[in-house]
Order: structure tokens, then C-alpha cells, then sequence
């Protein structure tokens, strides 16, 4: 069979290799139905007439997409995921591609958009959106034409061939471990008068990610068996028309993620004193928060561990703000909050210790993706192991 590049709206439209022409188009349910024609132009007229009479050949892209977000998306997933699919697709999508036929979607056409989202911007800033943006579109782009597909709106899916360039693997800043101690000192120094700065040393002494960490309650914390329970993880959702952003809880990332982990004597010792601080706070506050017009009861009720000076949830962006004022007053590197995650990484590597036990005790399925996402050889830790390899040949 022979392809011929189509024009707009001829669907697929091919010769066999007997001379006749046929076009493809999805009929009832999806099925594949032909049109055969001794002549191209005879095929290409038929289809349209054909399509003339179809409603779906008449939807646009926008409408699909957003029919998709409503009808497959919010029912299936997390708020939190549905509300980042919502952004990827009104923010990007569907100014760019919605008020195209979704029968006309191709992919030359698909792969020229992510093109020029990852070119530099028109008015001649360097750099367009962050790759792992234009990825995410991209991946709702397969899904949602997928979906089209199977619902028999299009006959094969144009965003199945697109290509994102290879990713540059960005150097991750981590503490050394003389910075690692300087950090840890300092956030003690600060825990009697911001208790929940001890969400740093246990995100930092774990590898918990912030949401894990601030999802916590005390029903979690086994004290005597000097260990936590990872059950839940909480944050905000922004979503649009709504003002402030409401805390959302859900499910760990993964089935792997729903974890129980050792702790320290050292972080035992921190968390009695920081639990005997949250309990004389609450007994001293509690009567006057409930008191307070639009009080939200519900994280003191359920026993959340960091509770705020006024009865309600620590959040990520306070949290954020902790830590880089701790790293500004010590002069330390601008880590992050999940950098205290991949320093715990680092550190267990660097001491040798099991990339299984590693994997399991940050919720991963698989060592390699410990090992090729949160590990980070520092250049120290480099030199010793060439002068260690230099003393075995001597």
C-alpha cells in the first residue's frame, strides 16, 4: 500500500497495491469501516461527504478535552492529580489545539506545538516551559486522543508518534555531611520556639517527603517501638475560582509508599520533647480556637502532629519558608524540602549500606530508580574512592 500525505479533513486516505483507493474512518462503535474509489480525489470526496453527515467529525478538541477531564479523569483519580491534569489541558492544550476538528489532529501538527514550547518565547526570553511540563502535556495528549480512539471519535491516535528530546540530568545540591550536622544543630536550636521545625530533622532523618511528613498523627508515632507509620499524605490544592487554596488529604504515591519506619534514638528523643510541647500548646489554646469563627476542627480532632499556633495544619509553603531561613542564617546551600530526602539518600549510599533497604524505606518498587534519581556522589566522596582504588592496585 502506498500513503499519500493527506490534506485537512481527508482522514486516512491510502492506495493498495491492486490501484484502488480507500479511506478510513471510524464508524459505529468505534469499528473500522471503508470507502473504496478508483480515484484519490473519488475517496477524499466520499469521506467528507461521509463526515458532512457525522456529529463526532464536527467535535472540536477543546470540547473532547474537556469532555475527557469530566467524564474519565475526575471520577478515576486524586483531587490533587485531577486538578494538575485540569491546568496541563486549559492552560495549554486547548488554546493551542481546541478549536481544531479533532478528526483533523495530526501528528506533524502535535509535534510542532511541543516544538514550540520547549523553543525559546517569542518575545525573545530565553528558554520556553521546563521539559518535564511539556512532557506531562505531551503524556495527556496520548491519553486523552487514546480515549477518543477507543471511544471511536478518530480511527488511530496522532499523538502515539510524539518525541521529547533527551532530559538533561540537572546536578541535585545535597548537604555534605559536616553541612548535614550544621543543619541539624541549628533546627534544634530553634525547636522550643517553632516545634514544627521538627518536620525538617525527620524529613532529613527519613527521607519522608513533605507531604508525607505533614500528613502525620500521632496515632502514627510508636514511641516505644521507635517508629512511624507513613498512611497518608496532605497538601494544598489550588483550584481555580476557589481563593485559597484548601488542604487536600489522600493516599501515599504509590502502594509502596504506605510504609513503616525505623527511628533513631536521637529522633525519639526529639519527638517526646516536641510531642510534650504540641500537648501543653493545645492545652493552653484549645478552648479559644474552637471559640473562633471558622475554626476547623478537624486536624486537632484526628490528632495531626503539627498543628499551627492558631488549631490548624502546618502547611508545605511555611514549612519552605522554615528551612530556608534556617539555610540563610547558617549560610548553607538552598536544598530544598526534598532535598532533605535526597540528602538522606546520599548519606546511606555513601556509608554503603543496602540499596534495598533504601529503596523499600523511601516507597520506591524498584532499586534502580533509588539509585538513578536520589543518590548523589559528592566530589569528596569521589576522591576517596579513587584513592581507595589507588591503594588495592599498589
Amino acid at each position: 500500500m502506498n500513503n499519500i500525505r493527506r490534506s485537512k479533513g481527508e482522514g486516512s486516505v491510502y492506495r493498495r497495491a491492486d490501484g484502488l483507493w480507500v479511506a478510513q474512518y471510524a464508524g459505529e462503535e468505534g469499528r473500522r469501516q471503508y470507502i473504496y474509489s478508483r480515484t484519490r480525489s473519488g475517496a477524499v470526496d466520499a469521506l467528507r461527504s461521509r463526515r458532512a453527515d457525522s456529529p463526532s467529525d464536527a467535535l472540536r478538541s477543546g470540547d473532547w478535552f474537556e469532555r475527557w477531564l469530566d467524564t474519565y479523569i475526575k471520577p478515576s483519580v486524586r483531587q490533587r492529580t485531577y486538578v494538575a491534569y485540569s491546568g496541563e489541558i486549559r492552560r495549554h492544550i486547548i488554546p493551542a489545539l481546541g478549536r481544531i476538528p479533532l478528526c483533523e489532529l495530526d501528528t506533524a501538527s502535535l509535534q510542532q506545538f511541543l516544538n514550540d514550547m520547549l523553543s525559546s518565547r517569542e518575545d525573545g526570553r530565553a528558554g520556553g516551559y521546563a521539559r518535564s511540563t511539556v512532557s506531562h502535556v505531551r503524556t495527556r495528549l496520548i491519553s486523552s486522543l487514546g480515549m477518543a480512539v477507543d471511544q471511536g471519535l478518530i480511527t488511530k491516535n496522532p499523538a502515539r508518534g510524539l518525541r521529547m528530546p533527551p532530559p538533561e540530568r540537572a546536578e541535585k545540591t545535597v548537604f555534605t555531611p559536616t553541612q548535614q550536622r550544621q543543619f541539624e544543630q541549628a533546627v534544634r536550636r530553634t525547636l522550643n520556639a517553632h516545634p514544627n521545625n521538627m518536620a525538617l530533622l525527620l524529613m532529613l532523618g527519613t527521607g519522608l517527603r513533605a507531604g508525607e511528613a505533614l500528613g502525620l498523627r500521632l496515632c502514627d508515632i510508636d514511641l516505644d517501638a521507635r517508629s512511624l507509620s507513613v498512611r497518608r499524605t496532605v497538601g494544598r490544592v489550588s483550584i481555580p475560582g476557589e481563593g485559597c487554596a484548601p488542604f487536600a488529604v489522600g493516599e501515599p504515591k504509590t502502594r509502596l509508599s504506605r510504609r513503616t519506619l525505623p527511628l533513631t534514638d536521637r529522633l525519639i528523643a526529639d519527638l517526646r520533647a516536641f510531642v510534650d510541647r504540641r500537648d501543653a500548646l493545645i492545652s493552653a489554646s484549645e478552648q479559644s480556637w474552637r471559640l473562633r469563627a471558622g475554626f476547623d476542627p478537624r486536624w486537632l480532632d484526628e490528632g495531626a502532629l503539627f498543628i499551627t499556633t492558631r488549631g490548624g495544619l502546618m502547611d508545605a509553603p511555611n514549612l519552605r519558608r522554615a528551612l530556608a531561613a534556617i539555610e540563610q542564617s547558617e549560610g548553607l546551600p538552598r536544598v530544598g524540602l526534598h532535598g532533605l530526602r535526597h540528602t538522606f539518600a546520599t548519606r546511606w549510599v555513601e556509608n554503603g549500606l543496602d540499596i534495598k533497604s533504601l529503596s523499600e524505606l523511601l516507597g520506591h518498587s524498584d532499586a534502580s530508580l533509588t539509585l538513578n534519581i536520589y543518590t548523589h556522589s559528592l566530589p569528596e566522596q569521589k576522591r576517596a574512592c579513587m584513592d581507595k582504588l589507588a591503594r588495592l592496585l599498589e
